[in-house]
């Protein structure tokens, strides 16, 4: 399993513990979930950040009328999956509008500290401090988005609910990674195949 293949079964595994129902929709190069949680359900755009920053493509590099890949009418929120330091792994659920004003902030940001960048159409926004500073912090700024499972300790960086077969703790079940995989790779849990080679 590949880095953002861990990153996001992690954080789906989080959203899970919290009672969101997730189930992937379509396939193709655009990861979306239907979420839901009680009676609320609603479309959600995938972008993983295992390294702690978030990236989009853009038509172009003019942050109020570039386009931005993924993002459209069809989904509400952004599921962001974070990795961090240690493995350690977070799960925002942010409002759509709100996540692509962030990407063109940072962007409108960028541009007068890089002049040359105008046709930059790889944008960015950090979770943690290694960008410009307008295109920091979004742990913070989106605290109130980040998803705590229920019962679970509030502050950001928690370890990933840990999933395991009662007959042997601490070893996730085949069962388990299976569906795991099929999330992270918008497929069902039937299509996937484990082959072990001891």
């Amino acid at each position: 399993m590949s880095e953002t293949q861990e990153t996001r079964s992690s954080a789906y595994a989080i959203l899970e513990a919290a009672g969101y129902s997730l189930t992937p929709i379509g396939k193709g190069n655009r990861v979306v979930m239907k979420v839901q949680k009680g009676g609320s359900t609603f479309d959600a755009l995938v972008k993983t950040a295992s390294l702690g920053n978030a990236m989009v493509k853009t038509s172009s590099g003019d942050p109020d009328t570039a386009k931005i890949s993924g993002f459209g009418g069809d989904t509400s929120h952004v599921i962001f999956a974070v990795g961090g330091r240690r493995g350690r792994v977070d799960a925002y659920l942010v409002p759509s509008i709100e996540a692509e004003e962030a990407f063109r902030k940072a962007q409108r940001d960028y541009l007068p500290e890089h002049p040359n960048a105008v046709k930059n159409t790889t944008w960015v926004i950090y979770f943690g401090s290694n960008g410009d500073a307008g295109a920091n912090g979004y742990a913070n700024k989106w605290a109130k988005y980040r998803i705590v499972p229920d019962g679970g300790p509030s502050a950001a960086g928690q370890d990933a609910p840990e999933r395991t077969d009662p007959a042997e703790p601490g070893k996730l079940t085949i069962a388990e990674a299976k569906r795991l995989l099929a999330l992270s790779l918008g497929v069902r849990p039937e299509d996937v195949k484990i082959s072990i080679n001891a």
